[in-house]
């Protein structure tokens, strides 16, 4: 998982450094933040799938 995030943060780096005029720091951070969000949702997907699987689901009450 983090070579993945490696190779993200490297191939974003270098779509923001061909497209935009902005600095290092800036780059950096949009980086940072977008992959960080990424890893952020997919930790959340994977908690939610694994606690689904423990759960029993009785239907609703009616």
């Amino acid at each position: 998982m983090a070579g993945a995030a490696i190779i993200a943060l490297y191939i974003l780096y270098w779509i923001l450094d061909s497209v935009l005029n902005i600095s290092t720091i800036v780059k950096i951070g949009v980086v940072l933040l977008v992959v960080g969000g990424i890893l952020l949702v997919i930790s959340i997907i994977r908690e939610r799938t694994e606690d689904a699987k423990k759960e029993t689901f009785r239907g609703t009450r009616q």
